[in-house]
């Protein structure tokens, strides 16, 4: 599988202070990979250094293009962005004009399962503005869907989504992965999010100091509490019950786990 995504030797200070040293790493295309690490790490650094808004040292080529100047706009047409906030990129009057000032490649069924399964079609016609965070993130997420991107890159996209909505929309952004083959990029410091993606990247001190399959990280109880970071409530449930014997393995759904416990 090739890498869609490789950052090396990444240096990038802001001021007086270092941000990265030397960070490398590589994302496969077609996989679905958490970056997460503690608050004020560089996450949403690296992903406006990744989106060409930052300038940085170092070498990143983003599907086999060199992340440089003339090549920006070539790596942008194949990458969907959804930052923390987006109220003040609002361009359009209604939600259904944001969703199509995006260049639309979904046929009519596919777009209208999207706003559905987004649950935007009550606000096709409000204005992006009055929306509350949580349906402006929502929205912003289906805007940058309907031009299907190789890659889509999410920075907190969920902070202001309550914890069933983001169960449910990270689920049907898995499903998207699986039908398209879309790499995506999760960047975020809730580490219950782990759970739905295959691969986990962990950011800390400058550098990506693991980067692998996520099962294969999940369950390292000593490397999170080093890192300040919660291990998954599902993770964390599965080595206790790991312990008593009760189940054999990690388990990382709740209904599968249920139906093992029970029978």
């Amino acid at each position: 599988m090739d890498n869609i995504i490789e950052i090396n030797n990444l240096t990038f200070s802001y001021m007086d202070k270092i941000v990265f040293d030397k960070l490398n790493l590589n994302i496969k295309k077609g996989t679905f990979t958490t970056i997460i690490g503690e608050n004020d790490s560089g996450k949403t650094t690296l992903v406006k250094i990744l989106t060409g808004i930052l300038k940085y040292d170092g070498n990143i080529k983003i599907n086999n293009l060199n992340l440089e100047k003339k090549d920006i706009k070539e790596i942008r047409n194949i990458i969907g962005y959804i930052p923390y906030d987006i109220t003040d990129s609002i361009l359009a009057d209604t939600v259904l004009e944001e969703l199509n000032l995006s260049n639309n490649k979904l046929t009519k069924d596919e777009f209208e399962k999207l706003i559905e399964e987004f649950e935007l079609k009550n606000l096709l016609n409000r204005d992006p503005r009055s929306l509350s965070g949580g349906e402006k993130q929502l929205m912003s997420i289906a805007s940058q869907l309907v031009k299907k991107p190789q890659i889509l890159i999410l920075d907190d996209a969920f902070q202001m989504i309550s914890n069933l909505t983001t169960d449910k929309i990270l689920k049907i952004l898995k499903k998207y992965h699986k039908i398209t083959n879309m790499t995506i990029i999760n960047v975020t410091n809730d580490t219950e999010q782990i759970i739905y993606g295959d691969m986990l990247a962990i950011l800390s001190n400058g550098k990506i100091i693991v980067n692998d399959l996520k099962e294969n990280i999940i369950t390292n109880e000593k490397l999170f509490k080093s890192l300040n970071l919660k291990l998954p409530f599902m993770a964390d449930l599965s080595l206790k019950l790991k312990y008593y014997n009760l189940i054999n393995k990690l388990e990382l759904d709740i209904d599968k786990m249920v139906n093992k416990l029970w029978k």
